[in-house]
């Protein structure tokens, strides 16, 4: 392997660092190819700094992937083994009466804990506040004993499946492809429920870096290369399949 090839991401990574002029001035502020904030605080760029130079000094077999740049590389020493474009998260924020959500993929040294074939994502009550903000629906919840809805059924679950309670008794159950919508309210499905469970929106294949943090794959391959997701790495179906094969459990990862 050339000199050139061996020393590509190491230079890539010292590149793209922050360049301060005195203490408190960042130079670097914003994403490669848009007029986004790339740091929100002095904090989190030193946090970038220090993380893409411990990536740049070792040597052990690693992952890492620049959030600027939306890239990642494998690494044994100095060799670049593998590189692909990722999605990274928006960095948007979303209310819901007092909670929070911050949609950043972390900085920080993490580790791959697991993989998974075939992962089946269970999403958190923001991605039901998303959407219901998106189409102007308020957010609800089913207790335990079902809420009765303002035509007179009863919306419950039974056997893991939501559904709705007739007159006549007859239980039916939503559609597993839909979102829960009665009376301008989309309802947040309980988490032991199946309509909770949604099949091929991370793809093939996942490494698991803790925390609710993931590489994994997406149906929305247009998506890759992009400020696009929810603070997990998205990666294109091949991409993560070699990843899958290649990096094995305990690799760290280095996000900058």
């Amino acid at each position: 392997m050339s000199r050139s090839v061996r020393h590509l991401a190491a230079v890539a990574l010292l590149s793209t660092l922050p360049v301060f002029a005195g203490a408190q001035t960042l130079h670097r502020v914003t994403d490669t190819d848009e007029n986004v904030p790339l740091y929100d605080t002095k904090s989190d760029s030193l946090n970038a700094i220090k993380t893409a130079t411990k990536a740049a000094k070792a040597r052990d077999y690693r992952v890492v992937i620049s959030l600027a740049d939306r890239k990642l590389w494998v690494l044994q020493a100095t060799d670049t083994v593998m590189s692909a474009p990722v999605g990274v998260g928006t960095g948007a924020t979303l209310r819901h009466e007092r909670k929070l959500w911050v949609f950043k993929t972390p900085r920080g040294v993490r580790k791959v804990v697991g993989k998974k074939t075939d992962p089946v994502w269970t999403p958190p009550e923001w991605n039901y506040v998303e959407v219901a903000k998106k189409h102007g629906l308020k957010v609800g919840s089913i207790p335990r004993g079902g809420r009765r809805l303002s035509d007179g059924r009863l919306l419950t679950v039974r056997d893991s499946l939501v559904g709705v309670v007739g007159p006549d008794g007859v239980f039916t159950p939503n559609s597993l492809e839909e979102h829960i919508v009665y009376d301008d309210i989309l309802f947040i499905p309980p988490l032991e429920s199946k309509n909770r469970r949604i099949e091929g929106e991370l793809g093939k294949f996942a490494l698991d870096t803790g925390d609710g943090y993931m590489l994994h794959g997406t149906p929305y391959p247009e998506t890759v290369g992009q400020r696009s997701s929810h603070g997990c790495i998205r990666m294109k179906d091949s991409d993560i399949a070699w990843l899958y094969d290649n990096v094995p459990v305990g690799t760290k990862v280095y996000i900058y």
